[in-house]
């Protein structure tokens, strides 16, 4: 279990940057045609422009600081984060290929992401068929970074996701500045840009890794993909909305364990099941959670169960608990 958790300190630093949003339904006949105009230009924003900024985070009583940088060239997004405060952390996103640099540790993890998903943001292409999930009302305007948005507000309908409100760029429609709350109306997390440019093209060197990211000495880790031919796991009681996205196969570079990674997704909030052998330093069943991360991990039949999300601790249990044995993996 080892190889899992410790590649886990570099997913939670993507999921810690990208855990805002979630597929909505518009609130009423006379606001939903502008609602989704300001939502599918919001999508588009995070996809296409060049930026930079500094984020803060406040999760349990806790606040930390990053530098986000995105680029978008010849169809592809290129994104980097860099946490200003311990743990030291730098990852980096071209496309799907995704490098995480440890330097307190001298370590780096490459693996690829399932999709094409923003470490800011996670939106669905379409705002278009979740009136069971969200209803979302604009909730007037104000300022973040000097800049003047408009408030957007979502209701979660169920337990199983947060509620949200986001603070939308009017010029630029880039989201400055977001709220998670649970269903009792509790804040969870909170996230502000405090400052940002757009440019009209990132300089490179904004989106390469920083000059003391030295890789001489360094371990480094390559989680390689490998083919499946047959997935073993059925899940049951997957909450409405959350559908399987993504099944993928790696084999960890620590203890060359085949991990089976599958993906479910309601558009925007996304949890990951991740699947392997019970090793000697499996864990029983325990949950963790950072701020709006939780993760819920469970043994059957011989494998480690390892469910984590940016959704409520319900979510993650109910899909832990869910997951059936069909069959022996087939590996080719």
């Amino acid at each position: 279990m080892s190889g899992i958790l410790s590649y886990f300190r570099c997913r939670l630093s993507w999921l810690l940057a990208g855990a805002m949003l979630a597929p909505v339904v518009l609130a009423g006949p006379e606001s939903a045609a502008s609602i989704r105009q300001i939502l599918n230009e919001m999508s588009e924003a995070v996809r296409i422009n060049n930026y930079h900024g500094t984020i803060v985070f406040l999760r349990d009583q806790k606040m930390e600081a990053m530098r986000v940088f995105h680029g978008f060239r010849d169809g592809v997004e290129r994104e980097r984060i860099v946490a200003l405060n311990s743990p030291m952390r730098e990852v980096i996103r071209l496309g799907e290929d995704v490098t995480c640099y440890l330097p307190d540790e001298r370590m780096v993890y490459v693996s690829r992401q399932p999709v094409h998903r923003s470490f800011l943001v996670q939106v669905p292409e379409e705002f278009e068929g979740y009136e069971q999930f969200y209803e979302v009302r604009l909730a007037g305007t104000g300022h973040v970074a000097q800049k003047l948005t408009q408030v957007v507000e979502l209701r979660a309908r169920d337990e199983f996701r947060y509620g949200r409100k986001i603070w939308i760029d009017q010029e630029s429609r880039l989201p400055l500045r977001f709220e998670l709350v649970d269903d009792k109306g509790v804040l969870v997390e909170q996230m502000m840009f405090t400052d940002f440019e757009i440019l009209r093209q990132l300089p490179d060197k904004m989106l390469l890794p920083s000059p003391n990211m030295e890789l001489s000495g360094w371990d480094v880790r390559n989680r390689k993909s490998v083919v499946h031919v047959n997935q073993a796991w059925s899940f049951d009681d997957v909450p409405a909305g959350f559908v399987q996205v993504f099944y993928r196969g790696s084999i960890m570079p620590t203890d060359k364990q085949i991990v089976e990674h599958i993906l479910f997704s309601d558009g925007f909030s996304s949890v990951s099941v991740y699947v392997e052998k019970k090793g000697s330093d499996s864990v029983a069943d325990y949950q963790k959670h950072w701020g709006a991360i939780h993760s819920y991990s469970r043994l059957l039949d011989g494998y480690q169960i390892t469910v984590l999300g940016a959704v409520p601790e319900k979510t993650v249990q109910a899909i832990g608990d869910g997951v059936g044995y069909l069959s022996v993996s087939n590996w080719q």
